[in-house]
């Protein structure tokens, strides 16, 4: 045990934080002397810091143009002279290819659109009506659609979108599929996947 120089409190070395150099305070007493000494440094330089301020966030005087209104603006953190602009512009750049989410030239909206044409087309089923097609829950739950052959198995191929290779589970089902406690055997066999991806599969 050691004696804080300051408070007089004993204290133990061996739980004072790296970062504190000084071994004969207390952190208690370190936190109290490093926060008045940065209260002292802000009003000496308090001119100094607010041009710094104004340097990084508006640009020291220099104008912006925002990229959708063509408004001028000195907002150094951002291209865009309001949320509104940055929304509108997103719409509009991140549609189709352009989205870091799409995959083999089919965006997710994309394949959960073609699951559910087909399951209207050949059950006559809504999105709505369809549920988990393991544990046939139909609602109170959240659904989420579900590759039976994973991306990380066959990522480029070009039937992964497939509807067929789809599925609607509900997330505990969700779950079982993806710990493998429900086998994926039986759907690979009743959909035929093995002879869509041409090759053998388990």
């Amino acid at each position: 045990m050691s004696k804080c120089n300051t408070c007089k409190k004993e204290f133990n070395k061996d739980l004072i934080p790296k970062w504190i150099k000084n071994k004969n305070i207390c952190e208690a007493c370190f936190k109290l002397k490093k926060s008045q000494q940065d209260k002292k440094y802000r009003d000496k330089n308090i001119e100094k810091l607010r041009e710094k301020k104004k340097q990084y966030y508006l640009l020291g005087g220099k104008k912006k143009v925002c990229p959708v209104c063509k408004i001028e603006h000195n907002k150094a953190t951002t291209r865009f002279c309001s949320n509104k602009c940055y929304f509108k512009y997103e719409k509009v750049s991140r549609v189709g290819k352009k989205n870091p989410a799409w995959k083999n030239a089919k965006h997710p909206q994309t394949y959960n659109k073609l699951y559910f044409d087909y399951m209207y087309n050949t059950k006559g089923l809504l999105p709505d009506e369809i549920g988990c097609e393991i544990c046939k829950i139909t609602n109170g739950t959240i659904f989420d659609r579900h590759h039976i052959i994973f991306k990380s198995e066959k990522y480029n191929h070009k039937e992964l979108n497939n509807p067929l290779n789809i599925i609607q589970v509900c997330r505990s089902c969700h779950l079982k599929l993806h710990s493998k406690n429900i086998k994926r055997k039986i759907y690979i066999e009743e959909r035929g996947l093995e002879k869509l991806f041409g090759c053998k599969l388990n």
